[in-house]
């Protein structure tokens, strides 16, 4: 954020989403299991960069509107990879069903089952990813995508 008084540059605020505290555990599990991690999202690479460096993922597709995340879901697809995608919203919808297992993560009863995400498997808002990468080792998949 930038900010400015009277055409005059007074300073600028960066922000960031913060890691769980247990996801950089979340993503080891994973890749023990010899899942493969990719993280899609639509905040810019740099952004993306950190937030991936600090969770312990390599593979990053930044810059990703939320209309074009199915695309990229089934680029993946494409390639032969079996796609188990983890989103946290709404704008995630047409990704989680276009994936071979879709499963949402901080969705509250609010929300739940809008825009066509009612028959992916749904975790409460409670859900820790370090759970969760337990639950995906136990099921069959290749990579493991989270917007």
């Amino acid at each position: 954020l930038y900010f400015a008084s009277r055409n005059r540059y007074l300073g600028a605020i960066a922000a960031a989403d913060q890691l769980k505290h247990d996801s950089v555990q979340a993503v080891e599990m994973l890749k023990k299991q010899h899942l493969q991690v990719v993280m899609l999202t639509g905040d810019n690479e740099r952004t993306a960069n950190a937030i991936a460096k600090s969770a312990g993922i390599s593979e990053i597709i930044a810059d990703v509107l939320p209309a074009d995340k199915a695309n990229a879901v089934s680029s993946l697809q494409k390639k032969n990879h079996r796609v188990l995608m983890v989103g946290d919203g709404i704008n995630d919808a047409p990704a989680l069903v276009t994936a071979d297992v879709g499963m949402t993560v901080g969705v509250t009863d609010n929300n739940r089952g809008r825009g066509h995400i009612d028959h992916c498997t749904a975790a409460s808002g409670n859900s820790r990813p370090a759970q969760l990468a337990q639950a995906f080792t136990s099921r069959a998949a290749a990579t493991l995508v989270y917007a």
